[in-house]
C-alpha cells in the first residue's frame, strides 16, 4: 500500500511534466504549421537606397556629348532612393518565381558647358520590369535566406537643362534587356505576413554613348502579403 501511494503521488507530477513538454512541443511547432499553411502566392512592396555604381563624371560627359553637348561635370550624386513593387508564387519550401517593377532611382549631376559659358544639370533616371527564379534555404521555421536570378528590361534617360546656346533643355533615352542578381533574408511574422531584406545589382543599365550605363545596387526593406 505504502509503495501504491508513493507511485500515486508521483504519478500527477510525471502527468504535469508531460504536459509541460508537450506544450513546448506544441508552441515550437506553432510558427512552424504557419509556415506550412502559409499561401502561395503573395505580392509586397520593398524601399531603400540605390547606388550608381560606375556614374561617374567621364561616363556623364561622354553621354552629354554624344548629345551634342560638351560640358564638365564637377558635381555627382551616386546616390538615389529606389523601390519597387513584386508578386510571385512559391511551389515549394526552397523554390519561387517572382515578377514586378522596380524604380532604380534618380541620380543628379551639374556641371559647366565647355565653349558655352553657362551651366547645365542633369539627371540620369532607370526603371526596370523583371523577373526571377527564386531559391530558398529556411533556417528556422520563421527565417528564411534566399538568392535570386533573372533578367530585367530597363529605360534609362539622361536628361539636361540650364544655361546653353539656343536651346534650355535636352534629352536621351534607351531601353534594353540585362541580368540581375540578388539575395535576402525573410522572417515569417504570421501565415500571411513576412519581413524581407535585400540586395540586388542590376547589370548594365542605360547606354554609355546616350544615356551613361552603369551597374545599379538596391538596398531594401519591406512586407510581403500571402493569398
Amino acid at each position: 500500500m505504502k509503495s501504491f501511494k508513493s507511485h500515486g503521488t508521483r504519478l500527477p507530477a510525471a502527468v504535469k511534466t508531460t504536459a509541460l513538454i508537450g506544450a513546448l512541443v506544441a508552441a515550437s511547432l506553432g510558427p512552424a504549421q504557419a509556415q506550412v499553411l502559409q499561401p502561395a502566392d503573395y505580392a509586397g512592396v520593398s524601399g531603400g537606397r540605390a547606388r550608381a555604381l560606375d556614374m561617374d563624371n567621364a561616363s556623364v560627359n561622354r553621354a552629354l556629348a554624344g548629345q551634342g553637348l560638351p560640358t564638365s561635370t564637377d558635381a555627382i550624386d551616386r546616390q538615389a532612393t529606389g523601390w519597387k513593387v513584386f508578386a510571385g508564387h512559391r511551389f515549394g519550401p526552397n523554390f519561387a518565381v517572382e515578377g514586378g517593377y522596380t524604380w532604380l532611382g534618380r541620380y543628379d549631376f551639374h556641371g559647366q558647358i565647355i565653349a558655352d559659358p553657362g551651366t547645365v544639370n542633369s539627371q540620369f533616371k532607370a526603371e526596370s520590369i523583371n523577373a526571377f527564379a527564386v531559391g530558398i534555404l529556411p533556417w528556422t521555421p520563421e527565417f528564411e535566406a534566399f538568392a535570386k536570378a533573372g533578367v530585367g528590361f530597363w529605360r534609362a534617360k539622361l536628361s539636361a537643362n540650364g544655361t546653353f546656346a539656343g536651346r534650355s533643355s535636352r534629352a536621351e533615352s534607351a531601353r534594353g534587356w540585362s541580368p540581375i542578381l540578388g539575395v535576402g533574408l525573410q522572417y515569417h511574422l504570421a501565415p500571411q505576413w513576412t519581413l524581407r531584406a535585400e540586395a540586388e545589382r542590376f547589370f548594365n543599365i542605360g547606354k554609355a554613348d546616350r544615356t551613361g550605363r552603369t551597374e545599379i545596387d538596391l538596398y531594401s526593406l519591406g512586407v510581403q502579403y500571402h493569398f
